[in-house]
């Protein structure tokens, strides 16, 4: 009887449980909509607002939609926002006193490619060599589709044969030596010369040349102890840019060349359009020095790079251009980075295998047939593998794969018969038609496919930076140099001397002008005189360049990053 009295209470006591429960969660759910009611008349949420005012059902769904929009676009951004902010790097900058600088390699590129020493002297070798050698209007043009109706055109086409020439023949004889512009060079006080200069050809400038410093027994001493003048490099140029104020008769012209203008009318009615470009040789209308800037307008003087120990300088690289008749102070300080090798981020462990090293033209290739042999030919270089180069990687590839030949506007690997631009023959009307079907694609890939990969390839060699690299911050200041009381001592101490010694020969590099003597110096040495020297020329033609770094006094900022910027 217990039992039969016990089971209805418990089935009563659990049914007034269950409606204790539910009369709970309708408190809850009366609570939480009169909350939201009351959160719906007070926000200023898009459309919550007004749905809760509306009495219109209509009204209500419509600005229930808006409401759902809003929510969902603030959800989409703040999705956004927190992948950005995971994808973004954590910076930590260590502050480390006497971390060591080093000083960097320096290069200089003359902003006159050729000598005009060279095109003075050589005038008439030159034309005769590219009047024998390429018969370049009485093939070229008629084999191509450039146009030389006008005076703009042709010259046009006559920058174009320029590129022609130096990607096929050896142009360091035209260009300037390195013995013959460094007047005076000094590094930590000790003299220096020629041997601590390493030549490195690209089309802008020709020859370049890289001071490293290692002198006698391969010893380099890098260490930059402090700023004092006596602890850098300190250089003074003779650039060879203004031999024609020397030469009034070869001068530039001013105003219109009305006789040029008239030759051209009439050799064009008479259908002779082929020798232009000897024609400009023969008279020196224009600097060849002109012709390959193109439109561009630059200054007198050189372009400094500088750049880490052993890397190729890269011409996008931070970079300062001296002035003619400027004493230029180059201050500098070594930054140096470290990345974290993480495999979402990841960055190049350097080792010393050949996987580091990239193996660079530095100056005339000449054919692969003159190396058979499987060692690579002493005018090659490796250089220090840096983030530019895997652009310059991938570059190269887009051409190869689209032109079966490389570019010549950035640094190679290969031959110079392998370049788009490389003519064999100058004479063989094949071979100029051959030429002008890889300068068209060469162009066209230029043009229409490299600029708008090249941001890509710049993205994705974030990946390729070495997990540790030194960058260089560059600063210069200048002042007119020399001044009227330093010249007499310039010319006295470092012009004369080197008047004196200079030897006059033939050019050494090939066979174009091998009957040529150039002395550059002699130039500006008065011709009645062997002691006087033109005080304007001596000014325009020189610059005192000085490199030295910067002592920072806190050292230098190491930032360790999670991923490379």
């Amino acid at each position: 009887m217990a039992t039969a009295s016990q089971a209805p209470r418990t089935k009563q006591e659990q049914q007034q449980q269950q409606q204790r429960r539910e009369q709970e969660r309708r408190n809850t759910l009366r609570f939480i909509i009169n909350e939201f009611n009351d959160y719906g008349h007070r926000t200023t949420v898009h459309g919550l607002g007004h749905m809760y005012q509306s009495t219109d059902t209509c009204r209500k769904l419509f600005w229930l939609c808006i409401t759902l929009v809003s929510c969902g676009a603030c959800a989409v951004h703040i999705y956004f926002i927190v992948a950005n902010y995971m994808e973004t790097p954590v910076n930590s900058v260590i502050l480390q006193g006497r971390i060591r600088q080093e000083f960097p390699d320096v290069t200089f590129c003359n902003m006159y490619p050729i000598s005009e020493s060279v095109q003075y002297h050589a005038a008439k070798e030159i034309h005769g060599h590219i009047s024998n050698r390429w018969k370049y209007f009485s093939g070229f043009i008629r084999a191509g589709n450039f146009s030389a109706n006008d005076k703009v055109g042709r010259l046009k086409v006559a920058r174009t044969f320029m590129q022609i020439f130096w990607a096929s023949e050896d142009t360091r004889d035209l260009a300037h030596d390195d013995d013959l512009f460094i007047v005076q060079c000094s590094y930590k006080n000790r003299q220096c010369s020629n041997k601590q200069f390493k030549m490195v050809q690209n089309l802008r400038y020709w020859n370049c040349y890289t001071f490293a410093p290692k002198f006698d027994g391969g010893h380099e001493d890098r260490q930059v102890y402090s700023s004092n003048e006596d602890e850098g490099l300190s250089l003074i140029l003779y650039t060879n840019s203004h031999l024609r104020n020397v030469h009034p008769k070869n001068g530039l012209t001013t105003i219109r060349d009305v006789y040029y203008d008239y030759e051209d009318e009439i050799l064009n009615h008479l259908g002779d359009q082929s020798n232009f470009l000897e024609r400009y040789l023969e008279n020196y209308n224009l600097s060849l020095n002109q012709l390959l800037a193109g439109d561009k307008l630059e200054p007198d003087g050189m372009r400094v790079i500088l750049h880490e120990k052993d890397t190729y300088p890269h011409m996008d690289m931070n970079s300062v251009i001296v002035g003619n008749g400027d004493f230029s102070n180059i201050n500098f300080y070594m930054e140096r980075k470290l990345s974290k090798n993480r495999p979402e981020h990841p960055c190049r462990v350097e080792t010393s295998g050949t996987e580091d090293r990239m193996e660079y033209m530095a100056y005339y290739p000449g054919s692969n047939i003159r190396y058979p042999g499987p060692r690579p030919p002493p005018n090659f270089k490796k250089f220090k593998r840096a983030r530019l180069d895997y652009i310059v990687d991938k570059s190269q590839a887009l051409f190869w794969s689209a032109c079966h030949c490389y570019t010549h506007i950035m640094p190679f690997q290969c031959f110079n018969t392998e370049l788009c631009y490389h003519c064999r023959d100058g004479t063989d009307p094949a071979e100029i038609e051959r030429t002008l079907r890889h300068i068209w694609c060469h162009d066209r890939v230029y043009e229409h496919r490299l600029k708008h990969k090249i941001f890509d390839y710049f993205r994705d060699s974030q990946n390729f930076q070495p997990c540790s690299v030194n960058n260089y911050n560059v600063k210069m200041g200048s002042s007119a140099w020399p001044s009227q009381r330093d010249i007499q001592f310039l010319i006295n101490q470092y012009v004369l001397p080197a008047f004196q010694k200079e030897t006059v020969g033939a050019r050494s590099y090939n066979h174009i002008l091998k009957n040529t003597s150039v002395a550059p110096i002699h130039d500006i040495i008065s011709q009645e005189s062997s002691t006087t020297a033109a005080e304007f020329l001596v000014a325009r033609t020189s610059n005192w360049t000085a490199a030295r770094g910067v002592t920072v006094r806190r050292g230098l900022a190491e930032s360790v990053n999670s991923v490379l910027l």
